[in-house]
């Protein structure tokens, strides 16, 4: 009997499926053979990934007795990924236009003036993105909150949070989670069990069985693919996803007409302020999430925001709302490809959900709310 005595440490070679001091040559696992050679990234100079000509100009920029100088210098960036040279020469003026004073970029560490892209896109730049969607996250929580920077407090606002998506153009594989774990953190994209895709279904006409008994995992590249592609219906997602902004904007106005029409029902005077944002589903259909406030209105004072009257009630608002989302629909541009006909742009019939900000018993309250939109705001542009 003999014992190995490969060492612990990895060398050149390593072995699939055993640990480090397995023989490869061992009989016992015939299927243990060397796989691939594994290359030290130390031995090309790389350090943790990064290149080595970055390394040593980092190293030498510690180094240098101005770097306290120069790290001031760049603060403004804010760690920006992509930042902005601006180079040339800023004319110090006084009251009158008179030039006090004349500073040149060339005296400035590496001649320049650094300033952050502003890229709202994580992918191009995390760092400005994070702080766009931190300043969102305030601006949401000012909306809502009130009692700073000026605003009243505005517990007594009604607000709604609300999903509108468009309707379906064919069945596709999808995930749904009926029932959550009780520690479940993520309600998109866990690892909780669900539900069987599509059960239940027909063969169509191009002989495709429309049914799937799978129970999806999240991330599986069969989401949002259409059960039969020569079933689906193609052309209309395309316009639909064209003309969404505009069924928006249409969709904002009947708001606006549905509150001056509750609101003379009542003796009132209503007006709304919302923010919207948008992403694409896993099946590539638009879809919109929209946070709306319902004020008053002071004669006197147009200009101020107060809550409205106690006679406007929560289920009112929502109703009104739901009306718009309801009557909202107009047929798109004539085209070739419908026959010379236009596309009937609405939303699904299932496709908006209500849902009440910080109503007593309900389930969303302004932390989550805020969170969930300044988080989309950046994701909203990852197209």
């Amino acid at each position: 009997m003999t014992s190995s005595t490969l060492p612990l440490a990895p060398e050149t070679t390593t072995v699939s499926g055993t640990g480090a001091s397995a023989e490869p040559d061992a009989g016992y696992w015939p299927w243990a053979t060397p796989t691939r050679t594994t290359r030290n990234p130390a031995d090309d100079g790389w350090v943790r990934g990064h290149d080595p000509r970055t390394v040593a100009s980092g190293r030498a920029r510690a180094q240098d007795p101005d770097y306290p100088d120069w790290l001031n210098h760049v603060k403004a960036a804010s760690a920006c990924k992509h930042p902005i040279r601006l180079a040339g020469q800023i004319h110090v003026t006084d009251a009158d236009g008179n030039r006090v004073a004349t500073v040149d970029t060339e005296d400035m560490p590496d001649g320049a003036i650094y300033t952050p892209c502003g890229n709202r896109r994580a992918t191009v730049c995390p760092s400005c993105a994070e702080l766009y969607r931190r300043d969102t996250f305030h601006l949401i929580k000012a909306g809502l909150q009130g009692d700073r920077w000026g605003l009243p407090p505005l517990h007594e606002h009604i607000a709604i949070f609300l999903t509108a998506t468009a309707p379906s153009f064919g069945p596709v594989h999808h995930r749904v989670v009926k029932v959550h774990a009780a520690d479940c953190r993520r309600k998109d994209g866990c690892t909780c069990r669900p539900a069987a895709c599509h059960p239940f279904g027909r063969t169509c006409p191009h002989g495709h069985e429309l049914r799937c008994g799978q129970r999806h995992k999240a991330g599986d590249s069969q989401l949002g693919q259409p059960l039969c592609l020569d079933c689906y219906d193609h052309a209309g997602q395309v316009v639909w996803n064209h003309e969404a902004p505009e069924l928006w904007r249409r969709t904002i106005q009947q708001v606006d007409r549905e509150l001056r029409r509750l609101g003379r029902a009542h003796g009132v005077e209503l007006r709304r302020r919302y923010i919207k944002v948008y992403e694409f589903q896993v099946r590539g259909v638009v879809h919109y999430h929209a946070l709306i406030r319902l004020d008053g209105e002071n004669p006197d004072c147009p200009g101020a925001i107060v809550p409205p009257p106690p006679v406007i009630t929560r289920d009112m608002f929502a109703n009104a709302v739901r009306a718009a989302f309801v009557k909202t629909a107009y047929t798109s541009a004539t085209h070739p490809a419908n026959d010379g006909h236009g596309w009937q742009i609405g939303w699904g019939d299932k496709g908006l959900d209500i849902k009440h900000v910080n109503a007593p018993g309900g389930e969303v309250n302004l932390a989550q709310i805020t969170g969930y939109i300044a988080k989309y705001v950046t994701k909203s542009t990852e197209v």
